[in-house]
């Protein structure tokens, strides 16, 4: 006699995925995650012009890293302003900015960075991130 088997696998046997909840504010996280990737390009033209005027000794380079520097530093500022008002909507933390409390062992931390830039950069090339104080998945997107 045969005994009948489902083609479905039972609950048992699945792992458990964290589905990820909506971010309440996606696109100003998503306008300070690009403001904060085109400060840290603006900072690396300013070392590469800064390093090649003292290599060539050709100062009008020097014009063209001070516009760098200034860029770098009106970028973040604004990226100062715009990320203490984006929070965790449970834990409260703020997203954009770290602060000295521990982090969670599910936060998004790449090798070399820290866990904001971490944070900043799975916003922008995935659209998901992982809040560094409470461990939840969180979309940008619906």
């Amino acid at each position: 006699m045969e005994t009948f088997a489902s083609t479905t696998p039972s609950t048992e046997t699945l792992p458990r995925v964290p589905r990820a909840r909506s971010f309440p504010w996606p696109s100003r996280l998503f306008l300070v995650a690009v403001l904060w990737f085109l400060s840290t390009l603006v900072f690396i033209a300013f070392v590469g012009l800064a390093t090649a005027m003292v290599v060539t000794d050709d100062r009008s380079l020097g014009y063209w890293a001070l516009g760098a520097m200034g860029g770098f530093a009106l970028l973040r500022l604004v990226v100062f302003v715009l990320s203490p008002a984006l929070h965790c909507s449970l834990c409260h933390g703020t997203v954009a900015q770290a602060r000295s409390c521990r982090k969670h062992d599910r936060a998004t931390k790449w090798p070399l960075l820290s866990h904001r830039a971490s944070t900043l950069l799975s916003v922008l090339f995935s659209g998901r991130f992982c809040c560094m104080y409470c461990g939840t998945l969180f979309r940008i997107w619906r």
